[in-house]
């Protein structure tokens, strides 16, 4: 295992992370759902850029990086939105979402690590 390949999935990871929180974001802002209302929402188009910046890291990394490294890293991807839902958004974080990301956590280093 690399540092850098694991740096790497963490960034790919972090980017889709950012792009679903982004879009959440974007789409609060919006009165009537339409695509013409998330095309006019910065919000929700920061969050497209980051989730093409990721897709394309994800194309590269998927050449380069052993993909049972991969996959289970970029599952972290999960836990990035729940954690900026909760801290800017104020969103409620079960108790189940907390025991979620614990295992998912467990899950990545038992699997991939």
């Amino acid at each position: 295992m690399k540092l850098l390949d694991v740096s790497i999935g963490l960034a790919i990871a972090f980017l889709f992370g950012l792009c679903a929180f982004f879009q959440k974001f974007g789409l609060k802002e919006i009165e009537k759902f339409s695509i013409t209302g998330m095309l006019k929402s910065k919000k929700w188009l920061i969050g497209i850029f980051f989730g093409a910046v990721g897709a394309l890291l994800y194309v590269y990394a998927v050449k380069k990086i052993e993909i049972t490294l991969l996959q289970p890293i970029l599952n972290l991807s999960l836990i990035f939105p729940v954690v900026f839902g909760k801290v800017f958004l104020k969103e409620e974080m079960t108790k189940k979402e907390l025991i979620g990301i614990i295992i998912l956590i467990v899950g990545v280093l038992i699997i991939g690590l």
